[in-house]
């Protein structure tokens, strides 16, 4: 039988051990270095033209968004995409992309559908009122949907003894109302019912009143 081979400790010129050569460390090396340099540059996933115009990654981004709130996708990634969208959408002047990414945003907070989430969705959808100013089919089919689901919200707060946070959905309601369907519509009237019947359940008759003289109005010249 052969005898096994010491090998004899080998020191470099200050008398420092040198660990032999092992290569299988250096292959390996290699291999995660070659790995890092195959990763495509960040170029590759945004085009130079769309990196270089905020404004073109910005819709790009919301495009992406809205299909994807559309296809019902996670909340969170969805979320993100639209945050960083109105990024790049803050350092241009355009106000219909804004207006368009607020609504994107409503509609994701709304299909969620949350406790909270239809007074968020409603937060975003003023701020999108409030810049494309002349309404659109899409902007009014939202406000139907928002409309519909803070109603009935405020229904069930009022059910529950939640006066105020019932009052303040109701106003909702009455704010989305008065903009698509007009200060007359029968939307705004129900509004006032329910902001009325509030005021009368928590003792605040007079201001119960007022609301019901307004109502009355309404139903007289419709």
């Amino acid at each position: 039988p052969t005898q096994t081979q010491k090998r004899t400790p080998s020191f470099d010129s200050h008398g420092v051990h040198r660990k032999p050569h092992n290569p299988s460390q250096t292959i390996s090396a290699h291999h995660h270095t070659k790995q890092l340099n195959s990763r495509p540059p960040r170029s590759a996933l945004f085009p130079s033209s769309v990196m270089a115009d905020p404004r073109k990654r910005g819709l790009r981004l919301l495009r992406e968004a809205e299909k994807e709130c559309a296809q019902g996708m996670a909340f969170v990634p969805v979320l993100r995409k639209l945050n960083t969208a109105l990024e790049c959408f803050a350092t241009t002047s355009s106000d219909g992309l804004r207006a368009r990414t607020y609504v994107a945003f409503a509609e994701l907070f709304l299909r969620e559908g949350k406790e909270g989430y239809a007074k968020k969705a409603f937060e975003y959808w003023e701020k999108a009122a409030h810049l494309f100013g002349a309404n659109s089919g899409r902007y009014e089919e939202l406000a139907t949907k928002l409309l519909g689901r803070l109603r009935r919200d405020g229904d069930t707060c009022k059910e529950n003894g939640e006066f105020d946070r019932a009052f303040e959905l109701f106003k909702c309601c009455q704010a989305i109302s008065e903009r698509h369907f007009g200060n007359e519509s029968h939307q705004v009237a129900e509004a006032l019912n329910n902001k009325a019947i509030v005021h009368s359940k928590k003792g605040n008759y007079n201001l119960a009143l007022e609301l019901f003289e307004r109502l009355l109005g309404i139903t007289e010249r419709q």
